[in-house]
């Protein structure tokens, strides 16, 4: 009967973890995922590859960081479905819902079935992994191929051939997609030496450092063939630590975990991640040989990714998809020894280790409370001392109580304790999906279909968001890298290029410009901006460019710069009954409609424009200007907390939204006409939550 319930089980956990991917297939990734512009830049870098490959017949992953396996996968896919969003976005699916089934196996080599489907379903349903799998990003395919590589670790019990196969494949994951997969190394010849019994340790001693150092060697030898591997694996990962940390700030990151987001984003499976080390403190897992390997081995896979994210300054949530899986692990592991009761018994020096353990803790969770900076670390070190004595003192009080209760009913807590925290844990994942699968958007697909309508068939994008807009486009593109330590440039890099036009957010690459590139800004005129992600990215047409021809879009944006809006609004009327569905030929027409005082009109075309494209600040912040004109305190207070909404990561355009609301409101006070229920001193930051 079990073995029947888990037949049903598994294809449904996997069934239910894929639908949580493919519920809006062509849709940006979550909004709250990350801060960072990564998701959205990156993605269409790496499909470049694949994409030339289509286009040309020619293959060059190693322009990409040697990619190859991602490479092939993206070639794959567009060779068999086309080029699109929704077939970009299914490149991570596949090794998305392939870790789970790996990461199952995996566990059922270790553990009886539930605990396995357990694992699994922490898996399908974590919202990181499920929301990283909806990006062309590379992680979630190395992430599925670092848990490959410790599944055929598992199933060959570290011993034999299959040692051999592990280490191959770990060495191709390393050379063809990413050098973090170098973290299973340590991970792999821990485990050679834990199978070794009595004086053969010594012998395996030998073997796993000598096969470490034949990995090395390998290493070394195609480094010689590529110069530019060695260079990804240090400089490119320790360029953006410049300053010296010194002893407090390196404290300070190793007590924060390198100050890893996972306490925050998945406090439960944290915990329980960090509660098996210290089981492993108090039960000295690794005496045990090779049943040792289900804790130390995940345990140190964790610890040396949270060491090597220490020396980094610029460390991504997409980085740390590679994290999870040991997480899961141990996990799994110390709710298995509280169901089971497997707890280990501690002997001298237990209040000791538990203080020790339970110090970083505190110290972290001191951060949900006060900010924790570097300069301070010994004040908060003291605190946390403070409150981990006070938890060891409240551990050790109450074992005597635990202890005599009838084994029953500490039977009965214990098996509580796993069920609500495994309720808890998967209703925090769920929480994060409910507002994405209830309110998406589709800036990106906007972006790509939009650009069409901008620019004209011989433009040349340069910029981060280059590849974006030009992806399922003819346009050519480049990168355009704007370090100031590096790089210097000025007009006649753009006349080089060739390039027509340049993309710049304004939240990094503006204010950049501003300081140490202004020549750069002086030969460009913004053209329009878009919003992706909530992120503003204007498009600037080169000024210096040569045989490029303004597009009726262009000229309409030029008559509006000269505040001629009757001509802007006539051309923006053609192009709207020419591009009925683009949201920025509407929102331009509105914009040249409210100045020219037509605001009916106006009206007509921000509403229009924002049944196309809700998430466009401009539209919003323009009908909440309307409505103000028109007195309708209530709906011009309701398109303002849209506009602040949409816009997440443009301060500058936040503000304005904030200066409006604050003199409308004190508008209103001084007409007598205060709003109830409108938006209160901190209205407008609440409602953006």
């Amino acid at each position: 009967m079990k073995r029947r319930a888990a037949r049903l089980l598994l294809p449904l956990l996997l069934f239910v973890g894929t639908a949580l991917r493919v519920v809006h297939p062509s849709a940006d990734p979550p909004a709250t995922i990350s801060w960072s512009q990564g998701e959205s830049t990156d993605p269409f870098w790496y499909l470049e590859a694949a994409l030339e490959r289509l286009a040309t017949g020619t293959w060059q992953p190693r322009q990409n960081y040697n990619k190859y396996i991602f490479s092939w996968l993206a070639y794959l896919i567009f060779a068999l479905f086309g080029v699109g969003i929704p077939q970009a976005n299914a490149i991570s699916l596949l090794p998305g819902v392939g870790m789970v089934l790996l990461l199952y196996l995996s566990l059922r080599q270790i553990f009886p079935q539930p605990w396995a489907l357990l694992g699994g379903a922490l898996a399908a349903f974590n919202a990181i992994l499920a929301a990283y799998s909806t990006i062309p990003v590379i992680y979630p395919t190395l992430t599925a191929a670092m848990v490959l590589a410790w599944y055929l670790w598992v199933v060959g019990k570290g011993e034999g051939w299959m040692v051999g196969i592990t280490f191959v494949w770990l060495v191709a994951v390393v050379l063809y997609l990413k050098e973090i997969a170098l973290l299973l190394l340590p991970v792999f010849l821990l485990g050679i030496l834990l199978r070794a019994e009595g004086r053969a340790r010594e012998v395996w001693l030998r073997r796993g450092i000598g096969g470490g150092l034949l990995v090395l060697l390998f290493l070394g030898g195609y480094a010689r063939y590529n110069p530019e591997f060695w260079h990804h694996v240090t400089f490119r990962f320790f360029q953006y630590r410049q300053e010296s940390l010194g002893l407090q700030g390196f404290l300070h990151e190793l007590f924060t975990f390198g100050r890893i987001e996972f306490f925050d984003r998945m406090p439960i499976l944290a915990f329980g991640a960090y509660l098996a080390l210290w089981f492993l403190l108090v039960g000295r897992a690794w005496r045990e040989g090779g049943k040792g390997e289900r804790e130390v081995l995940p345990a140190l896979w964790l610890w040396s990714g949270v060491a090597g994210f220490v020396l980094l300054h610029y460390r991504p949530l997409r980085y740390m998809l590679v994290l999870i899986p040991p997480m899961i692990l141990l996990a799994v592991a110390a709710a298995r020894r509280i169901w089971e009761g497997e707890l280990p018994r501690g002997g001298k020096g237990e209040a000791l280790l538990l203080t020790a353990w339970s110090l970083p803790l505190c110290y972290r969770l001191l951060g949900r409370f006060i900010p924790l900076e570097a300069d301070g670390f010994l004040r908060h070190l003291a605190l946390a001392l403070l409150l981990a004595s006070l938890a060891t003192l409240l551990f050790s009080g109450s074992k005597g109580a635990w202890r005599r209760l009838p084994e029953g009913r500490r039977r009965l807590w214990r098996r509580t304790f796993v069920v609500v925290a495994l309720l808890l844990s998967l209703a925090v994942q769920l929480r994060n999906w409910v507002g994405w699968e209830c309110a998406p958007t589709w800036s990106i697909v906007r972006a790509t279909e939009e650009i069409r309508v901008v620019v004209g068939k011989n433009a040349s994008l340069v910029g981060a968001y280059a590849h974006l807009l030009a992806f399922g486009n003819s346009y050519p593109h480049h990168r355009l890298r704007l370090d100031p330590r590096l790089d210097h440039h000025t007009c006649e890099t753009f006349v080089q290029g060739g390039f027509t036009h340049f993309t710049a957010d304004t939240v990094e690459a503006i204010p950049t410009l501003v300081r140490h590139f202004p020549e750069l800004l002086r030969c460009t005129t913004l053209v329009d901006t878009f919003y992706i992600r909530g992120f503003a990215v204007d498009l600037l047409r080169i000024d210096v460019a040569s045989g490029y021809t303004p597009t009726p879009f262009e000229v309409g944006r030029m008559r509006m710069a000269e505040q001629d809006w009757d001509a802007a609004a006539e051309i923006f009327l053609r192009l709207r009954s020419r591009y009925p569905a683009s949201s920025l030929v509407l929102r331009n027409l509105g914009i040249a409609e409210f100045h020219r005082g037509r605001f009916e009109a106006a009206a007509r075309a921000f509403e229009e424009a924002l049944s196309r494209h809700r998430s466009d600040p401009q539209a919003a912040f323009f009908l909440g200007m309307i409505h103000a004109n028109r007195g309708n305190g209530k709906e011009a207070l309701a398109a303002w907390r849209q506009a602040y909404r949409a816009a997440v990561h443009d301060p500058i355009f936040r503000r304005r939204i904030e200066g409006a609301i604050e003199a409308y409101r004190r508008g209103a006070r001084a007409a007598g006409r205060q709003e109830k229920g409108g938006v209160g001193s901190t209205g407008v930051i609440d409602a953006s939550r």
